[in-house]
């Protein structure tokens, strides 16, 4: 088979809506899906492939700007748990509820 120019429907937007929230839950950010007619079949989570596709369709390379919203995701991610102040703000408040006792 070949890959060729689809543009979503808006229940296949509502497929992707609906289990956006499970993904994220799982931080799971990039996934291929697999859909037949409007049925999800598939969730591709460790060779979401279609990249080459897709750039060739688009007649560009779209692996550098995945790779690097993925890499800013990542880098907010590690800010948000590596925080000091947010670590000690939980510190905190567990020692409060002991000297409460």
């Amino acid at each position: 088979g070949h890959a060729e120019p689809y543009k979503l429907t808006e229940k296949d937007l509502d497929i992707v809506h609906s289990i956006t929230p499970f993904l994220l839950q799982h931080n799971l950010h990039l996934v291929g899906l697999d859909l037949l007619g409007h049925t999800l079949t598939e969730i591709n989570i460790t060779s979401p492939t279609g990249i080459v596709e897709m750039s060739e369709l688009n007649n560009q390379d779209l692996a550098p700007k995945i790779i690097s919203e993925i890499i800013k995701l990542k880098e907010a991610q590690t800010k948000e748990t590596t925080n000091p102040f947010t670590k000690s703000t939980k510190k905190q408040k567990i020692l409060s509820k002991k000297e409460k006792k």
